[in-house]
């Protein structure tokens, strides 16, 4: 037993932050510890004893690692309904020592330091009984409570002398949240079958969805997200669009789900690797990876031989050359029982392992040494760090650039000597004279032969050597190199380049504009002065991982491959040897490419750049074709479909093509693809779960969707049942498969959501709403595009619309229609509703279609026919109004324009479709002959007219209805009915014949 281990009984007096002193002995548990869970920021960790029925409360005071228990609670003590027996369990536990105790029957949340119960608003005892529910603090101080279809958030007042709840925001879902999770950073992940759904509930958006998950986190600078499968073990990393990155297949032989056995994964440090722990009983075994790099298919060449221990690298796969490998064994469950005798590992946090030595919690650091120095040392030199993981290294080289930039020019003495004062530990890097007496750049690893680069070689041979200065060199923790320079060719740029050892050759990294990495340091600054601190939590921020967080996300932004395009197309670099050379390397990195490329496609499409536009299409279809799991990497192409849609029409409906029948991803984790179904063909299959903050509005759509949803349901078990008694016949089934449509993102709207927008037509468009291509909606991706959208939406806005439009026609045609049995009074109030109903359709739809794209509008002929058979009752019905009825020609046309315009509301029914389909195709086709021929009853009308004018009147003719050709209007009626009349007699005599 170790030396500093407490005894069974002490006595202590801790002064907590809310100000409460607990005095009095404090007894550990007398039997073993069944649960133990942490405060989301490690301020506290509670454990629970079913035993004995009591909690202890056990605060993290910095390094400390043998904490002391401050608050001993009895369950039976908090449980206020003595009379009835339950059991709780320690379900939450915040960072001002709250917790949650929940039972099949009761909730209760009790504050430690105050000892009081603290009520949580919206909840009653009913809940428990219909419906699980699920709670959760989250890092920031807010408390969540879930039921049924709505989330409740809350904020913890903690200030005043009584702890209380304050409702921030009620949430509904369209499906209930029986199979849900939640994060401590604010993520809310639903769903059951095949696919997850996650929300961020702190920015109120949806984020991505991905395979069922057993667990989920995201990494400090939430660039990754890392998904746990307990079915299959396996790890799935994927970036903040749901691009799936890669993926780590644990092997363990003879695995068979155990009791209290589980699984938990952690990104360590700043996300440098990525640790999965496996708790079975006492023993812990440990899976360190790098989610940099991918796992590789061939198990015999992964570096997991033992598959006890692993350290995986979340950027990068395993190689298919075992020397080539980054995965690295390791037994923290041996190293830690070595040290601290008879240590049960319970839960890791971060890098911290917490743990239970005689009944007691301790903290310990899972590495005694530097993280990143442990990478270098561990695992000769194989592990290297990924460029994103030592982003405040970056941040501090570059703020020092500035005096650099500004500083006196260095000679190249002054210059070798700068590089050797530099820590150097994976890579050393040399800067001197060759044999030819030119500058050159040198780096080795230990033991193995330079590499050599001259800085020149990178530039075109025109341009004079002494237009390059450099400025400075900086090693990074990763052994990669910057080199900060100036360039005077015209323009004076700033260049930032990183260089870095691969394969025994220096390569370019990455090329950033020195100026651009220091306008993103002061946008940081600027989103700190706006960053509201929540002053009520208390909350801390940590200014480096936000400044790191902030400028990750920018730096490989479009600007930044603009930035590389536009130097090079100046002419400063060669474009067929270093562009070709570092945009390739973008491309072939896995990691990089999913998280960035497209943002690449984009710069690419923007700059006119086909070449590169195909490089990355082509790695899209590969990796598509590679792995079909990988679906989301569609979504690099299917976001940019608009722009690519507008200049390389070819290349969008090259993706339409090759990507038309891809198997659901739903299928490789089914044994089989076939299955049987009574629905359609093409029949849409999505679960759409929506969430809405609960105004009146909301409430009364939630209400009516679940009542529909639940009458749905009840049918169809109900016909299921009659069916087992044979009353009505057995739904027949046919063989079917899923396919997907391979346009993630194409009909998504904007998320930032705004009424006025809504209203005023000028909502953010989409590709579906833009791009009307017969590509797209000749495959059976867009058949089942257009159902889902008409389902999920369109027909219940286009039955508005008509129901609105038909009540409109009827009071204007008993308006305007002398029937005698409709008085004066009433016909003024049916002009005064026709009135407010057309101009209610003129502004809802087509002032709103005339705002979103006028050009659009004004130039097709069915808007300016809607336009005018809108417009026309309106002013009829003023006129009548304000002068008496207008000329019987006016209601008259306007009537007909209505109907008409009814009449083409069927048009959006295949009954009657086809029908118009049909005549606007024939009147397409007839068009041109309808042109000719109009222009030859035109030329006969005229000369007959003028041949038979003075014929008319020697015979003193002037009546029209015997003779037309008195005035020239009638001549076209004469011509038109003479032509028509021939081909009618000549049809006949056919026909006779």
């Amino acid at each position: 037993m170790s030396t500093r281990e407490q005894s069974d009984h002490m006595e202590i007096k801790v002064e907590e932050s809310g100000g409460h002193e607990h005095k009095g002995p404090i007894y550990p548990h007398r039997y073993e510890i069944t649960n133990l869970i942490c405060s989301p920021n490690l301020k506290y960790i509670a454990t629970l004893s079913e035993k004995d029925e009591s909690i202890l409360i056990w605060p993290v005071l910095g390094n400390e690692p043998y904490l002391k228990a401050s608050t001993n609670l009895k369950i039976t003590e908090l449980d206020t309904q003595e009379d009835i027996e339950r059991v709780y369990k320690l379900e939450e536990l915040s960072d001002d020592a709250l917790i949650v105790l929940i039972s099949e029957t009761s909730c209760i949340m009790y504050d430690t330091n105050k000892e009081q119960h603290v009520a949580i608003p919206h909840f009653n005892e009913q809940v428990l009984q219909t419906s699980e529910i699920h709670v959760s603090f989250f890092k920031n101080g807010y408390f969540v409570f879930i039921s049924e279809s709505k989330l409740y958030l809350y904020s913890v007042i903690t200030k005043d002398p009584n702890t209380w709840l304050q409702c921030k925001n009620i949430f509904g879902f369209t499906i209930e949240l029986k199979h849900c999770s939640l994060s401590r950073d604010g993520r809310l992940l639903i769903g059951k079958e095949f696919f997850k759904f996650q929300w961020d509930i702190n920015s109120e958006k949806f984020e991505m969805q991905y395979p069922v998950a057993d667990d989920f986190i995201f990494n400090k600078y939430e660039n990754l997200l890392a998904v746990w499968h307990n079915r299959d073990l396996t790890l799935n990393i994927y970036s903040k669009k749901g691009i799936k990155i890669l993926s780590h297949k644990i092997k363990i032989d003879n695995y068979k789900k155990q009791d209290n056995e589980y699984f938990q994964i952690n990104f360590l440090n700043l996300g440098e690797r990525l640790l999965i722990s496996h708790f079975t009983n006492a023993k812990m075994q440990n899976y360190l990876i790098d989610p940099y790099q991918e796992y590789s298919k061939d198990s015999k060449k992964n570096t997991n031989i033992k598959l006890q221990n692993y350290l995986i690298d979340p950027y990068q796969e395993d190689s298919k050359d075992l020397k080539k490998n980054t995965n690295i064994e390791l037994d923290l469950y041996n190293e830690l029982n070595s040290k601290y005798v008879g240590f049960i590992p319970k839960k890791i946090f971060e890098n911290k392992i917490i743990g239970i030595v005689n009944r007691k919690v301790q903290v310990h650091d899972l590495f005694q040494k530097d993280f990143q120095v442990y990478l270098q040392e561990e695992t000769n030199d194989k592990n290297k760090i990924h460029f994103l993981c030592i982003m405040k290294e970056i941040l501090k080289n570059i703020e020092e650039a500035e005096s650099y930039i500004s500083g006196p020019i260095k000679d190249d003495t002054e210059l070798i000597y700068q590089i050797k004062q530099e820590h150097m530990e994976l890579v050393i890097w040399e800067y001197g004279k060759n044999s030819d007496g030119k500058m050159e750049l040198t780096a080795h690893r230990k033991g193995d032969h330079p590499a050599k680069l001259n800085v020149m070689d990178i530039f075109v041979e025109k341009d004079s050597p002494e237009s390059l200065i450099i400025l400075a060199f900086k090693s990074l923790t990763n052994g990669e190199l910057m080199i900060i320079t100036k360039w005077h060719h015209l323009l004076i740029r700033e260049f930032t380049i990183v260089v870095a050892l691969d394969n025994d050759e220096i390569q370019i990294k990455y090329f950033f504009n020195t100026s651009y990495l220091r306008d993103l340091l002061n946008d940081y600054k600027d989103f700190l002065k706006k960053c509201k601190m929540d002053s009520e939590m208390g909350s801390e921020i940590d200014k480096d991982l936000l400044k790191c967080k902030v400028v990750s996300e920018k730096l490989f932004s479009v600007d930044y491959f603009k930035f590389i395009f536009k130097n090079f197309d100046f002419g400063i670099f060669d474009p067929n040897n270093t562009l070709s050379k570092l945009i390739e390397g973008h491309i072939n990195d896995n990691s990089f490419f999913a998280l960035y490329a497209q943002n690449l496609l984009a710069a690419a499409i923007s700059e006119r750049r086909i070449d590169l536009v195909d490089q990355v299409f082509v790695k899209c279809m590969e990796i598509i074709y590679d792995d079909p799991a990988k679906i989301d990497v569609l979504k690099i192409i299917s976001s940019l479909s608009l722009e690519l849609h507008e200049i390389y029409p070819d290349y969008f409906n090259r993706f339409i093509s090759q990507t038309s029948l891809l198997l659901h991803p739903s299928h490789f984790l089914r044994r089989a693809h076939i299955f049987y179904t009574s629905d359609s063909h093409l029949q849409p299959h999505a679960i759409e779960p929506f969430m809405f903050k609960l105004s009146l509005p909301a409430r009364i759509y939630l209400l009516i969707s679940n009542f529909i949803s639940r009458l749905i349901f009840f049918y169809k078990k109900f016909y299921r049942g009659l069916s087992k008694i044979k009353l009505v016949d057995k739904q027949s089934t046919i063989p079917a498969i899923h396919l997907v449509v391979p346009l993630p993102g194409f009909s998504t709207y904007d998320t930032d959501y705004s009424f006025w927008k809504e209203m005023l037509g000028r909502p953010k468009s989409n590709g579906f709403v833009e791009i009307q291509t017969p590509e797209l909606y000749s495959s059976w991706g867009g058949e089942v595009l257009l159902n889902f959208k008409w389902n999920m939406f369109g027909k219940y806005y286009y039955y508005f619309d008509w129901a609105i439009y038909t009540f409109f026609l009827m009071t204007f045609s008993l308006a305007v229609t002398e029937t005698g049995r409709v008085s004066e009074s009433v016909k003024e109030l049916l002009l005064w509703t026709s009135i407010i109903l057309g101009l209610f359709l003129l502004i809802y739809i087509e002032l709103r279609q005339f705002i979103f794209n006028w050009r659009q509008y004004i130039f097709n002929l069915w808007n300016c026919f809607d336009f005018g058979s809108l417009v026309s009752p309106v002013v009829i019905s003023i006129y009548w109004l304000l002068n008496g009825p207008p000329p019987l020609w006016a209601p008259s046309l306007s009537c007909l324009f209505l109907d008409i315009k009814f009449l083409f509301y069927l048009r959006a029914f295949e009954y009657f479709g086809v029908y118009f389909a049909i005549i606007t195709g024939v009147a397409q086709t007839a068009f041109s002959y309808l042109i000719v021929l109009g222009m030859i009853i035109l030329a006969f009308a005229h000369a007959l007219y003028i041949l038979l004018q003075e014929t008319s009147k020697n015979i003193g003719s002037n009546d029209v209805n015997t003779d037309l050709y008195t005035s020239f209007d009638t001549s076209l009626l004469a011509v038109y009915l003479l032509m028509t009349a021939m081909l009618l007699k000549s049809t006949i005599i056919g026909l006779s014949f």
